[in-house]
């Protein structure tokens, strides 16, 4: 500050300035704040404009902030893309994926922008060399061979090779590798690379030896007895074929045997397949052979003992003797003249119930022999040690003072199993009540979890709730015929409980006011009832019975038992035909539907050709025939699937999608239909519901929806298995389409979704191909010969080959980028669309000369759209030729 009061400001910060009279009595201040003095940020430059990273590469832009002394120099960095390239808070880009991006620098003061355009190149990996595996082989005439090509370094970005051979007319190889003999001689087969033209070659020398190509077994199916032979005649074609030798097997010894000439001989009964294997080329046939066991019938049957006495409670074992000793058929059925004295089980063993005589049956099943036993059932007069009676009734029982084998046979003087008479008694594993007793009271045996076996004589009137409530070892019980009355959850919680037999002609009634629970949360046990009775159960009008409608079949016939036993079991395939990798789910449908054991166990004949895990799921993982067999837990009833594995790889497409679900016409030949399948969730093997059962033959018929499963990320692949000759995806948000592997493609439909690129090369057979409005830059049509139309418009294309496509009819390539357009070779347009490229007044001038004259009758069209493309002149020159120019 001077003399006079001038203040000029040094530093930031606060201060008094302060006057003071000469004669140093009066003062006065004022209080001056000093701030920094702001200089705002003009512009900021970046120290490159443009850059080109490889993918993985990193680069540091500077940003430069002026002036120089701007107070706030701060700046944030952004991309207009992070899928392509990413930059952190101090300019450091980070190259992700090709593509093209917009890094910029924004001052926070001011907010001025500099940007730099990054470029994001593909990392390539150069090929340095090329190897074939075998390096030599010696072939047949006919005879074929997969060659290998190994590129190296492994990571090499482009991996293609060309295969050719030197002399086609000695040995001819695919686009695949695979080479096939022609005539005598020594040829190269020649591996080179798409990158850098490395080669390899593998020595191939062919003799004058003529391959199998086929074997035939005869006759294909045949009927043996046991112990009878029979010959087998394998063919081998073609006739002269050098080694026509043959390896004869079975694919089950135990059922019959075949020698090394093909005579077969029947060892047991059941089916089996032999099949004969060429040695030259490992071609096989099949024949099935069903062995039959030679029928001994019946003559007599008896019983021992004849007479015998049992115990209420008491069992005794009786044994049926089938004569003669040898007869094919020994099966019998066990009755009981009167289950509510005794019942009788499937083998024989005798339960008394109630005291009095009764007869029981055995029935042979050939011829219906029978034979009884006469069975006298007392009643026990002791009262078990443990047992609690009050006049009649059962009040309890000591649950320690059960005997080591569980078994409780109710004492005859009880009419009453009072409540929780026996209630958590885990030591109860059976119980015998007689048909004195006609009540069992409420929660008299819950909880009991080792019950396994319950049998009630006739005279059970009452059943009250939750009697057998938890009894968690329960598998099936019989409910006599004289039951009036049961309770609420009365099964309730016995997971192990499969049927239930109510002999009652007329259904039980329950005194609960509402609808009765039987099973409590579980409806799982089938319920069986008379037959002539059954529509009164599911029509139950009280809606006791009729819940259960659903569950409830006849008695089955033969008696008490209500296992329903397995008698068949059917694969969904009895023949398949897979290749190397593949899987396919069988499935096993156990008869009759309401067997109470459906589980099954499979097997393969032979493992290194083809696997099936415990869910019926069937990997090829060798060439050959195996058999893959589903054989029943219950009973070992049998099914049998011929898989047969080629080396041919499984014609597939496979599909990119942005969408949930897919649109799509799908066709085949109607031989080849059961083969196609669409893998909707991504896991390499079929499964329920991915049959394709909707064919049509018109590529722009009624389309089916696909909805793609189980897959979470927004690019969603599905693969269509099969030899598929139609296949319309248009209008599906596809972004990738490979087609490569399906060279049975007739009709390709993939307009309006958002593909930049497509491979047809390998689909030789098309005849009718639309890939209009995508971002295709570039289309090979040179291999599809058969084309007759072509649509492509509304892509990015620059060039259009068609000169290969003589047999062309309708070209339509309007709205692209052409400069140039050849149709000299095209001599059977009829129907084009060109205008809205970049044509060359000289392309346009020789399109016009190259034109095919027409007649009327032909109705030829060239649509131009009211295009300027084309002067009047010029379409006068169209219309001169017999076309006709359409604008509308």
């Amino acid at each position: 500050m001077d003399d006079l009061g001038k203040v000029t400001g040094v530093a930031s910060g606060t201060v008094y300035i302060t006057a003071t009279t000469e004669d140093s009595k009066k003062t006065a201040t004022c209080k001056v704040t000093v701030s920094k003095k702001v200089i705002t940020v003009a512009y900021v430059s970046l120290d490159n404009e443009t850059i080109t990273l490889l993918e993985g590469d990193t680069k540091t832009l500077v940003a430069t902030v002026s002036p120089t002394n701007a107070t706030n120099k701060k700046i944030t960095w952004t991309t207009t893309d992070k899928t392509i390239a990413t930059v952190d808070a101090n300019g450091k880009v980070t190259a992700i994926t090709a593509g093209v991006v917009s890094i910029t620098a924004t001052t926070e003061d001011g907010g001025k922008k500099a940007s730099c355009r990054v470029t994001v190149e593909k990392n390539i990996v150069a090929v340095t060399n090329v190897s074939i595996q075998p390096e030599s082989i010696v072939l047949a005439i006919g005879n074929q061979r997969q060659l290998s090509a190994t590129v190296s370094p492994t990571n090499a970005t482009n991996k293609k090779v060309t295969w050719t051979s030197a002399d086609p007319s000695i040995a001819t190889v695919t686009a695949n590798g695979k080479v096939t003999g022609v005539a005598s001689g020594t040829v190269y087969i020649t591996a080179t690379t798409e990158d850098g033209g490395k080669k390899a070659s593998c020595k191939v020398t062919v003799e004058s030896v003529i391959a199998v190509t086929n074997v035939s077994i005869q006759p294909e199916t045949i009927t043996l007895p046991v112990g009878d032979e029979l010959q087998l005649t394998a063919t081998v074609s073609p006739t002269n074929a050098t080694n026509k030798k043959v390896t004869w097997t079975t694919a089950n010894a135990g059922i019959a045997k075949v020698d090394n000439h093909g005579k077969v001989t029947g060892v047991a009964s059941g089916t089996v397949y032999i099949t004969a294997t060429t040695e030259d080329g490992g071609k096989t046939a099949t024949c099935k052979v069903s062995v039959t066991t030679p029928i001994i019938q019946v003559t007599s049957i008896n019983i021992q003992p004849g007479t015998a006495t049992v115990t209420v409670g008491g069992e005794q074992q009786l044994t049926a003797n089938v004569l003669p000793t040898n007869a094919t058929n020994k099966a019998v059925t066990w009755t009981s003249g009167n289950t509510s004295i005794a019942t009788v089980s499937s083998s024989g063993k005798v339960t008394g119930v109630a005291s009095g005589t009764v007869y029981i049956t055995a029935t042979t099943e050939d011829g219906s022999k029978t034979a009884t036993c006469k069975v006298t059932v007392t009643a026990s007069s002791v009262i078990p040690d443990g047992a609690r009676i009050s006049g009649s009734v059962l009040t309890g029982w000591d649950c320690t003072k059960i005997p080591a084998d569980g078994k409780v046979i109710i004492p005859a003087n009880v009419t009453i199993i009072s409540s929780r008479a026996f209630a958590n008694c885990q030591r109860l594993k059976e119980v015998v009540i007689h048909g004195n007793v006609y009540m069992i009271g409420e929660e008299a045996f819950i909880n009991c979890t080792a019950l396994n076996k319950v049998t009630m004589a006739e005279g059970m009137k009452h059943i009250e709730a939750s009697a057998f409530e938890g009894c968690s070892s329960l598998q099936s019980i019989v409910l006599p015929a004289t039951l009036e009355n049961v309770g609420p959850r009365l099964f309730a919680d016995t997971p192990s409980l499969v049927s239930i037999t109510v002999k009652a002609p007329t259904p039980p009634r329950t005194n609960a006011q509402y609808s009765l629970v039987l099973f409590g949360s579980s409806r799982n046990p089938f319920i069986y009832v008379p037959q002539a009775y059954i529509d009164t159960y599911k029509n139950d009008p009280n809606w006791f019975w009729s819940e259960y409608r659903d569950r409830i079949f006849p008695i089955p016939t033969g008696g008490d038992s209500t296992i329903v036993q397995v008698t068949a079991v059917e694969l969904s395939e009895s023949n398949l035909t897979l290749s190397l990798g593949d899987t396919h789910n069988l499935s096993a449908n156990v008869l009759p539907t309401n067997a109470t054991n459906k589980a099954v166990t499979w097997t393969s004949g032979n493992t290194s050709i083809a696997t099936v895990d415990a869910n019926g799921k069937v990997t090829a993982v060798g060439t050959g025939t195996a058999y893959i067999t589903a054989t029943s837990t219950d009973g070992g009833k049998t099914a049998t699937c011929v898989v047969k594995v080629t080396d041919e790889e499984t014609p597939k497409m496979v599909l990119k999608t942005t969408a949930n679900s897919l649109n799509l016409v799908i066709n085949a030949a109607p031989q080849n239909q059961n083969g196609v399948w669409i893998d909707l969730n991504n896991n390499g093997q079929k499964d329920t519901g991915e049959n394709v059962t909707s064919f049509s033959n018109n590529l722009y018929g009624t389309s089916t929806n696909y909805v793609i499963n189980n897959q979470v990320t927004s690019e969603k692949t599905v693969t269509i298995y099969g030899k598929v000759t139609i296949l319309n995806c248009s209008q599906n948000q596809l972004t990738n389409l490979d087609v490569t592997k399906n060279p049975y493609l007739n009709d390709l439909d993939c307009y309006s979704n958002q593909l930049i690129d497509l491979d047809i090369s390998k689909n030789t057979k098309l005849q009718g191909f639309d890939c209009a409005d995508n971002q295709l830059t570039n289309l090979d049509i040179s291999k599809n010969t058969e084309l007759v139309s072509l649509w492509c418009i509304n892509n990015q294309l620059t060039s259009l080959d068609i000169s290969k496509n003589t047999n062309l009819t309708i070209l339509w390539c309007g709205a692209n980028q052409l400069r140039d357009l050849d149709i000299s070779k095209n001599t059977k347009l009829n129907w084009i669309y060109i205008v809205n490229n970049n044509l060359t007044p000289a392309s346009k001038q020789k399109i016009i000369d190259d034109l095919p004259t027409r007649s009327a009758s032909q109705k030829a069209k060239f649509n131009n759209y009211n295009s300027q493309e084309f002067s009047q002149s010029q379409l006068n020159a169209i219309r001169a030729k017999g076309w006709t120019v359409v604008n509308d």
